[in-house]
């Protein structure tokens, strides 16, 4: 990590974003915990419906009662344009379900070979929270799926 980085920003490990390195329609291994029904990783439908998620969590260093705010980003790598009809971010804290937050899709158009920025969500650290998991999954407007999490821990 960098030395730049705060003592806050060290005291939590950022596992990542799995799905990057899961081929499209993969089926990805089960993280202890996780619902199943978000295990498949990657873009899944038609051949037309591929490409890959990056989810960005800012402020870098997540305190106790600190507002959150995530950003996902879709790159597309099909042939042809994505359109978007939906997107939900569910949440795991300490490996029990807590309330989804309520995300907004920022676009629902997303060229060929393009990379934009597709929803935003935000959201409060909790007090008790040791490893919080976000699920996110967008739904093209032919039911197609892209999916992807990123997870933090709080460091010891």
């Amino acid at each position: 990590m960098s030395p730049a980085l705060s003592r806050a920003a060290r005291s939590l490990l950022l596992l990542g974003s799995v799905s990057s390195s899961v081929a499209s329609g993969q089926e990805a291994p089960a993280a202890p915990g996780t619902d199943r029904r978000f295990d498949r990783r990657g873009c899944v439908g038609s051949l037309a419906f591929d490409g890959k998620l990056d989810i960005e969590v800012s402020p870098p260093a997540l305190a106790p009662g600190m507002p959150y705010a995530l950003k996902v980003f879709l790159k597309n790598t099909g042939g042809s344009a994505m359109k978007l009809k939906d997107v939900e971010m569910a949440v795991r804290i300490n490996a029990e379900w807590a309330p989804a937050l309520e995300p907004s899709l920022v676009t629902k158009d997303v060229a060929v070979a393009e990379r934009r920025l597709v929803a935003e969500g935000n959201g409060e650290w909790r007090d008790d929270a040791k490893v919080w998991v976000v699920l996110v999954k967008i739904t093209g407007e032919n039911g197609d799926t892209c999916q992807d999490r990123i997870a933090l821990r709080k460091g010891y």
